[in-house]
């Protein structure tokens, strides 16, 4: 009780109390005196624990741990992979290990792997993960699409409105990178970027000499509506955004914000054909096939969830999301077929 109320001090005197302790009353006194950094007390416990095979194994998490708390990531990773230990726990662990001794590629791929079947908040946390390991790997494009994902569970953390800031900055995505960087600084505005800041004001001082740097009209509306979707109001932001299909109906980043607002309305016919807009003309916005196919999901239409899987990874090949929901839907196809 005292443990799930986070008040590690009075869990570990009502185990210490015990005139007689069990193996799981020395396993939880070692793994709370290996967080607390009491190295000698966790030994302690650990020596107490019988020479079998489970514990042998429990020694070794406890190890991994010391290693995660000594900040000798390199061991607590060799640690963990020799456990074999396939459990949701032991594996996002063994990621997190990867990413901070900078093995990122490891970390990407446990990552990749575990998230499949998350959901909620472990989903974000491998999200973030996986963004993070992107980050290090320099690989720009699938980093922000890995915290776009976070960014629809997580929309008020301003670290992730950061990132994808970062991460458009170094697509050469300057108009992108402004908006998430506005979005930022409205949540934390220590989160300062003078890159960001010199590089779009240079862009738009000379006219706009990037091709994502245009300064039209429809460009300005759409990242104001942009920015009123991340403040939930979204009532306004629709409004923006037909605005700007009355008057550009090709502009399909627009089509598919458009749709992800009916689709949060529980009205996903008007999202599925917002999203047809999307990916008619322009077809490397991945996220729209991805609410595309959600959205079939949805309305119990395998069938054309996969063929249009299918188009946006063809069209996309290297999206971790696409491939993510790929293998969901082949989950859900099986699952109906047994």
């Amino acid at each position: 009780m005292f443990l799930s109320q986070g008040d590690t001090a009075k869990a570990i005197n009502a185990l210490e109390s015990l005139q007689e302790k069990d193996p799981v009353d020395w396993f939880t006194m070692a793994k709370i005196y290996t967080a607390e950094k009491e190295p000698a007390k966790a030994r302690r416990c650990w020596d107490m624990l019988p020479k079998e095979a489970f514990w042998e194994k429990a020694k070794v998490d406890i190890d991994a741990e010391r290693a995660f708390a000594s900040g000798d990531f390199s061991q607590a990773y060799n640690l963990l992979t020799n456990l074999n230990d396939t459990s949701f726990a032991a594996q996002y662990n063994l990621a997190l290990a990867a990413l901070q001794a900078k093995k990122y590629a490891e970390a990407l791929s446990v990552a990749q792997a575990l998230v499949q079947k998350a959901k909620g908040k472990d989903r974000a946390d491998l999200c973030r993960l996986a963004g993070n390991a992107c980050f290090g790997l320099k690989q720009w494009k699938k980093s922000r699409e890995w915290y776009e994902q976070l960014a629809a569970m997580e929309s008020k953390d301003p670290v992730v409105q950061y990132n994808c800031a970062v991460a458009s900055y170094n697509l050469g995505e300057i108009d992108a990178a402004w908006t998430y960087y506005q979005a930022a600084l409205a949540l934390n505005p220590a989160l300062t970027n003078k890159d960001i800041e010199n590089r779009y004001a240079a862009v738009h001082r000379s006219g706009g000499t990037d091709s994502s740097a245009s300064i039209d009209p429809m460009d300005s509306l759409y990242n104001e509506a942009v920015a009123l979707q991340r403040g939930e109001k979204n009532d306004d932001a629709q409004a923006l955004y037909k605005q700007i299909l009355d008057k550009t109906p090709s502009y399909s980043r627009a089509w598919n914000n458009l749709g992800a607002i009916y689709s949060a309305k529980g009205d996903l016919i008007d999202a599925k054909q917002c999203f047809l807009k999307s990916v008619e003309k322009v077809h490397d916005i991945p996220e729209a096939y991805a609410n595309l196919v959600n959205v079939y999901i949805a309305l119990d239409s395998l069938g054309a969830a996969r063929g249009w899987l299918l188009k946006g990874i063809g069209h996309n090949p290297d999206s971790d999301v696409l491939k993510d929901l790929d293998s969901q839907v082949k989950s859900l196809a099986r699952k109906t077929i047994k």
